[in-house]
């Protein structure tokens, strides 16, 4: 849902500066990448790719990006008409879109919350990635349809909006779908395992905001999966300098687009799930919200010293993560942030590590169909 005005001929005149600025830096990585050492990416092409995104970042503004981009509703278009794919949208009362992949009268279902810094539409790589999954998933002998929102921009849409459109949907899909709690598994990478997590909190400590509905449960979900969730809007961590060359999200990326995220609003345990008082993360048990939560990051992302971080964190608010809740981490040697989705937008056909963690555990979770 496009929240801003449109693009002017001079904005677009605008656009060429950080452009160039930003092939320069292109050159110049690409020149001295062979050269990179133990600090760099693994390869030269993750180097300079890597280079890309972080300038990308960097350099243009929150808008510029927004126009290049094409908004997630688009870009789901395009995927099914590429993939020759019949498109199928639910459309909340407020006008919130959500599109499914796979059988929308399937049993079980994703919920996916994209990543992007609540800033960044869905690419077409999320959808593929998500029908790729559907497709392993199929293989093993079970079943999942998947259902992807399409949630508002900042700094068009701020917190908690993006939180209002997820508790709605998860409240559509149970309650107007008649999907079961126990066949639901949220997921999200980056601000989309932010996102989940913000789910858990209102689930287990309403929302202060009136504009957020309740959500009750009748049977525990059946998990979470985060995949290099954004915990912390800080980037004091070591891990920011540690993989800066490593990884395509920069630490201007995380204060610029925080801050758009935010607006006027303060962090709360809800859109920074690090501020979360010990203790906090104890209702998911006790109040029987969830069974299982996956996380997965990529040790040469710059994020890695918060997830771990926040991991060690909420496995003990859960009696080590082996309670009632059970948790399972993953940090992967060689891989960067939201691996499984930067790899597929880099072009490659082989999934890494973490999405075959991602998807057999999915799998691991879903009884077979015969």
């Amino acid at each position: 849902m496009s929240l801003t005005p449109p693009f002017s001929p001079s904005e677009k005149v605008a656009l060429a500066a950080p452009l160039l600025v930003l092939f320069g830096k292109i050159l110049f990585t690409a020149i001295i990448a062979p050269f990179r050492g133990q600090s760099g990416a693994p390869t030269y092409y993750k180097h300079v790719y890597y280079a890309v995104l972080r300038g990308s970042s960097e350099g243009p503004s929150v808008r510029q990006l927004q126009y290049i981009r094409p908004p997630t509703d688009e870009a789901y278009a395009t995927w099914c008409q590429l993939n020759e794919i019949k498109p199928r949208t639910e459309v909340l009362v407020d006008g919130t879109k959500a599109h499914w992949l796979g059988d929308k009268y399937a049993d079980n279902v994703l919920v996916y919350f994209h990543g992007g810094g609540f800033v960044l539409p869905a690419t077409e790589a999320y959808f593929q990635f998500l029908w790729e999954t559907i497709q392993k998933v199929k293989w093993e002998g079970r079943e999942v349809a998947v259902l992807l929102l399409s949630y508002d921009l900042a700094p068009g849409a701020q917190y908690p909006r993006q939180l209002q459109q997820a508790v709605t949907l998860l409240h559509h899909l149970i309650h107007n779908l008649h999907k079961d709690p126990s066949n639901i598994i949220l997921a999200g990478d980056s601000a989309g395992g932010n996102l989940t997590l913000a789910i858990l909190s209102h689930i287990i400590h309403p929302h202060p905001s009136s504009s957020i509905p309740e959500l009750r449960l009748s049977k525990p979900l059946r998990g979470a999966i985060l995949i290099s969730p954004w915990v912390s809007f800080s980037t004091t961590a070591h891990s920011f300098t540690r993989n800066y060359y490593r990884d395509g999200f920069p630490p201007a990326a995380v204060t610029s687009w925080s801050s758009q995220f935010l607006g006027s609003s303060p962090t709360d345990p809800y859109n920074e799930p690090s501020s979360a008082l010990p203790g906090w993360w104890q209702p998911l048990a006790q109040k029987e919200v969830i069974n299982e939560v996956l996380i997965v990051s990529g040790e040469q992302e710059m994020l890695v010293d918060d997830i771990r971080d926040f991991t060690t964190r909420f496995k003990k608010d859960l009696g080590g993560g082996t309670g009632p809740v059970v948790v399972q981490d993953f940090v992967v040697e060689g891989e960067a942030h939201a691996q499984p989705i930067t790899e597929l937008e880099m072009g490659y056909k082989e999934p890494g590590k973490e999405s075959m963690i991602v998807r057999e555990w999915i799998c691991s979770r879903l009884e077979p169909l015969w």
